[in-house]
Formats: structure tokens, sequence, C-alpha cells
């Protein structure tokens, strides 16, 4: 059976296919580098080129296909490895952590929290509960946690569906659903 390469039908399928893939991969150069129009792209060129020619062009990328479930894939996408959360000698996370959690991958949300919570200046004030996929988190009026606060608002996926409610003074809470949460599995 020959290959058959994926094409989004529309922008919204394209959109929800680069969350899946595309933002959480190491070859996607968000925040640090631009294109013309001011957009991330890829290193690889391979989102451009999707747009670029027709399905059945030679030159559209061969990595967007259907995998053997009829799920599209890329087949070229490696999962970033986020930076250890770890915050700079200023108590301010760095650059490349609050890209991480920008582009974090959308089927992870609740390794984001737990990754949010162990970068966050006053550990007592960032909780996730795993059995409620509740996270609550206050700011203590540090704009390093505002930073963190701001990237988690500029991820595609994570505030949209996760938000619960704030209140002024820097006071967040979200909820991640039970299908955004991988089960742990037993030893």
């Amino acid at each position: 059976m020959a290959e058959r390469l994926f094409r989004p039908a529309n922008s919204t399928h394209g959109e929800i296919f680069c969350m899946q893939f595309c933002y959480s991969c190491k070859y996607w150069q968000g925040d640090d580098n631009f294109d013309h129009l001011g957009k991330p792209y890829c290193k690889l060129e391979i989102y451009d080129n999707t747009l670029i020619y027709d399905v059945t062009d030679p030159e559209y990328p061969k990595e967007w296909r259907f995998g053997e479930d009829g799920n599209p894939v890329c087949i070229a996408y490696k999962r970033r490895i986020p930076p250890e959360p770890v915050l700079e000698e200023d108590g301010y996370p760095t650059h490349q952590q609050l890209r991480a959690i920008r582009w974090w991958p959308w089927d992870n949300l609740e390794g984001l929290a737990e990754y949010v919570c162990k970068l966050w200046k006053y550990p007592n004030m960032a909780r996730f509960n795993r059995a409620t996929g509740l996270l609550v988190l206050h700011t203590g009026g540090w704009s390093g946690n505002e930073q963190i606060v701001e990237a988690l608002q500029y991820h595609p996926i994570f505030w949209k569906r996760c938000w619960l409610m704030s209140k002024r003074g820097g006071h967040y809470w979200f909820t991640i659903e039970k299908r955004n949460r991988k089960k742990k599995q037993k030893s």
C-alpha cells in the first residue's frame, strides 16, 4: 500500500495537528526565531512547505503522513526536552524555561503543572493535586512567577481548557481534566 501524505483540511485542522506535533518538537523555532511575519517556524521547513505545495507536488513534505492507525503523524517529530526547573541566581525563570511552558506538549498538561510547581519561586504557593487535577498558584507578588503565569496564558491549550478562576493579587486556579492527565504506570 502506498504511503498517504497528510494535508490539513483547513487552518483549524492544521492548528490542532501543530499543537500535537510542531509546537513541542525540538525543530520548532518558537520565541527565539521568527519568520518575516513574526511567526515562529519549523527549522526543517516542513510546516511552511505544507502551506506552499499541493500534496501531489514532489516538493510536498514526506514527513506529514497518515500512520498505520489512520491518524496523521509527523515522522520527523522529536519531543523537545524541557530544561531543568531550576531558577536563575536572581530567582527568575530562564528564557528557555518560559519557552518550554509556552510550547509544552498539549497531551501532557499534568506534566506541565508539575513543571510549573517545581519552577515556582515560593514552593508553598504552588500546589498540584494529581488526584483531583487541581493546580493552585499564588504569585506572592514576585514578577518571576508572573512571567510563568504569562507563559501559561500564551500556551495554545492550557489556559483555554484548564483555567478555573483568578482573583486580584495574583491568585490562579486551574483544573486539568482526566483526559489530559497521564496515568502513572505501576512498577
